[in-house]
């Protein structure tokens, strides 16, 4: 599982206020005109901060940043939902060198990851933020199901080879 950082009684408090909260101080601030220290009280944000905002410094999300953007991220989720609709879910170590090869087509080295594979907290963290992805268990299947005919073999063959771009048809 992946850290949770958890607060020590009496630390320092970080962030007691909302971002919608933070944007109504900015704008009375900007456009009303209110000074910067009676709007940090009224909405009990610090005024170091407000006026961070203000001028736009300390942009980023405090914390760990993620090892990939928001779009590669996507991507990953995108690649690895249609593995999973071509009948080949990934499990975690799949998911691992999956992740590993996209690093090395994009000639790219992590050096939070060990020779370029991730590890289970990225995992965990990265399920964590992309809920239509899942861990699942195996499960048997009825014999009904798991029955073929040999006319669902051909169509799947005969599909596979139109999909790869040849011109043979099993009949």
């Amino acid at each position: 599982m992946p850290r949770k950082y958890k607060r020590k009684e009496g630390a320092r408090r970080y962030k007691d206020y909302t971002d919608e909260t933070l944007k109504l101080a900015v704008q009375e601030c900007v456009e009303l005109g209110k000074p910067c220290a009676d709007v940090a009280e009224q909405y009990k944000i610090p005024i170091r901060t407000l006026r961070n905002k203000i001028k736009g410094l300390h942009s980023k999300k405090h914390g760990g940043h993620t090892v990939f953007n928001d779009r590669d991220e996507q991507t990953l989720v995108t690649n690895l939902l249609k593995c999973a609709d071509y009948g080949m879910p990934l499990d975690t170590t799949g998911v691992k060198i999956f992740v590993q090869t996209y690093l090395q087509k994009a000639n790219r080295t992590v050096s939070k990851f060990k020779n370029n594979i991730p590890g289970d907290d990225w995992i965990s963290s990265f399920l964590g933020r992309h809920t239509v992805l899942s861990k699942r268990m195996c499960q048997n299947i009825k014999t009904a199901r798991s029955e073929i005919s040999p006319e669902t073999i051909k169509h799947y063959f005969n599909n596979l080879s139109l999909f790869l771009g040849f011109p043979h048809r099993i009949s």
